[in-house]
């Protein structure tokens, strides 16, 4: 409940390495700050090399994270779902104030 993003962002990454979640958003100084208090550490290299081969749940990345088979950040879904919308919108506009 404290996180200003909301509960649900935290529960879409139990379980596994949310470092590139992390990254992918914007988070300001204290939000580092914070990170340090709650980091866990990293996968070690065997078992990347365990889950990658048993094709379990989670692959890696190219950073080396964990992440789950498949998935895909929500944030980049909304992105990719918003996007289109945004570029009809700004060229409805531009068209508009053009004719004008």
């Amino acid at each position: 409940d404290d996180h200003p993003g909301g509960s649900e962002i935290m529960l879409d990454v139990t379980g596994r390495d949310s470092t590139e979640d992390f990254e992918d958003v914007v988070h300001s100084s204290t939000a580092r700050k914070q990170l340090e208090e709650f980091y866990i550490g990293d996968l070690h290299e065997d078992d990347k090399a365990k889950l990658k081969s048993s094709g379990g749940a989670f692959a890696t990345t190219s950073s080396g994270a964990a992440k789950p088979s498949g998935g895909q950040s929500p944030i980049m879904t909304m992105i990719k779902a918003l996007l289109p919308f945004l570029i009809i919108a700004l060229a409805f506009y531009y068209n508009k104030s053009k004719s004008a």
